[in-house]
């Protein structure tokens, strides 16, 4: 059933995989609380330097 493994070893190779996901998890809500924060510091700024910005049209003719 456990290929000739004991169970002891497929359960170390779960919580290793799951601390491996909650790890990733981690990761990403960090980043996005950080990326969020960052933004809304500097979301002033940012729309301050769009609207001092002289409006320019492009046009691709490609």
């Amino acid at each position: 059933m456990f290929y000739g493994y004991p169970i002891s070893q497929w359960v170390s190779i779960g919580v290793y995989l799951i601390s491996i996901v909650i790890l990733f998890a981690v990761i990403c809500l960090f980043s996005a609380y950080l990326t969020n924060t960052y933004f809304k510091e500097n979301k002033i700024k940012v729309s301050r330097k769009r609207a001092a910005k002289e409006k320019k049209w492009f046009y691709d003719v490609a």
